[in-house]
C-alpha cells in the first residue's frame, strides 16, 4: 500500500516517507488504534522537531540490520534501542522530541489513541492508573507480548475477513500483558462467576434480533453492564460457548433456513449479507465448519440444484 495512506506518514517529513520500502496499515476502530508494519531503508536522522502527538505507540522490532543502536529522545531522558530482534518499546509521543538511528529495519507498531488506551487499561486494572513511566524509560523484552503482536498482525494480514471478537480478544490480551509487565495487579474472574440471568437474556435477545448486522463484544458488554474484557469469559462460563460462537451458530442456522426454502429467493452473496457475513466466502467457510459441506454442495445434495 502507499505509505501516504497511513496518518503517521502524512504528518511526517517527506524525506522519512522516501525511506519507507514497504508498509502495511490496518485500522482497529473499536479500540481507536492503528496497526502497522513497515520496512525502512538506510539512515533515518530526525533533525527537526517531531510534531507533538498525544498517542501511545507500542513498537516491536521484527528484524534489524542497523550498524549502531538507535535513540529516542524524550523530554527528560533518552531511550536506547539495542536493535535486537523482538525488542519492544512503549513510546509516549507527547514527550518524543527526536529519533536518531540507522536502518534498515522491519518494525510492527500499534498506535493507541491516548484517552481510549488509558480508559481500557484502567478498566482492566480495576480503576488503578496505568504506570506508563515504568515502561517508557527503556526498551524491554517479553515473549508473551511478542507472540500476541505477531498473532495480531498475522490475523490482519489474512485474506479472510477478521471478525471483531477475535481482534477484541487479542487487544485485551495485549492490554493485560502491558499491565503485567509494568507490575500492575489485575483482578481475575473466578471459574464460578456467571452473568446475571437478566443480563444474559438481554445479550441473547440482542444477538437474535440483530444477527444480520455487525455485532461487537463491546456492544454486548454495554447491554449487560459488564466490563468488556470480562464479558466473553462470563458468557462462556454461563452458556458453555463464546459469544462469537453463539452468534455464528445463529447466523448459520438462518442460512440453512433460507437454503431450505422451496424456492431459493436470493443468490448466496445476498444470503451471506442478510445473515451478517461480510462475504460469501466467509459464510461458506463457517457453513462447512458446522455442517461439513459448503452451501453449494448442500444445495446440490439436498435440493437437487
Amino acid at each position: 500500500m502507499n505509505v501516504d495512506d497511513w496518518n503517521f506518514f502524512r504528518r511526517a517529513p517527506g524525506w522519512i516517507r522516501d525511506r519507507m520500502v514497504a508498509a502495511n496499515y490496518y485500522q482497529i476502530p473499536n479500540h481507536q488504534a492503528e496497526l502497522s508494519e513497515y520496512i525502512a531503508e538506510a539512515s533515518i536522522f530526525m533533525d527537526e522537531k517531531i510534531q507533538v502527538c498525544t498517542d501511545f505507540v507500542l513498537a516491536m522490532l521484527v528484524r534489524c540490520y542497523a550498524q549502531r543502536d538507535s535513540e529516542l529522545h524524550l523530554d527528560d531522558h533518552i531511550v536506547k534501542r539495542s536493535g535486537h530482534h523482538g525488542e519492544l518499546t512503549l513510546i509516549d509521543e507527547f514527550a518524543l522530541r527526536d529519533h536518531v538511528g540507522i536502518g534498515p529495519f522491519h518494525r510492527v507498531t500499534i498506535r493507541f489513541q491516548r484517552d481510549e488506551f488509558l480508559r481500557r487499561v484502567t478498566s482492566i486494572a480495576d480503576g488503578k492508573p496505568f504506570p506508563a513511566e515504568s515502561l517508557i524509560r527503556s526498551s524491554f523484552f517479553d515473549v508473551k507480548l511478542q507472540r500476541l503482536i505477531h498473532r495480531l498482525i498475522d490475523t490482519r494480514r489474512s485474506q479472510l475477513p477478521c471478525d471483531p471478537f477475535t481482534i477484541d480478544a487479542l487487544m485485551d490480551q495485549i492490554y493485560v500483558r502491558l499491565l503485567s509487565v509494568s507490575g500492575s495487579q489485575i483482578k481475575n474472574l473466578e471459574v464460578t462467576d456467571r452473568l446475571k440471568r437478566r443480563s444474559l437474556k438481554d445479550a441473547i435477545d440482542y444477538i437474535h434480533a440483530n444477527f444480520g448486522q455487525k455485532i461487537t463484544r463491546d456492544q454486548l458488554a454495554d447491554l449487560t453492564g459488564v466490563a468488556p474484557h470480562h464479558f466473553s469469559r462470563l458468557f462462556h462460563q454461563t452458556v458453555g460457548i463464546t459469544p462469537k460462537r453463539y452468534l455464528l451458530n445463529i447466523r448459520i442456522k438462518q442460512v440453512k433456513a433460507l437454503l431450505d426454502r422451496p424456492c431459493l429467493e436470493h443468490p448466496l452473496e445476498e444470503i451471506a449479507t442478510q445473515c451478517g457475513f461480510t462475504s460469501k466466502v466467509q459464510m461458506s467457510v463457517e457453513f462447512k465448519r458446522q455442517l461439513g459441506i459448503t452451501p453449494l454442495t448442500y444445495l446440490d445434495k439436498y435440493r437437487g440444484f
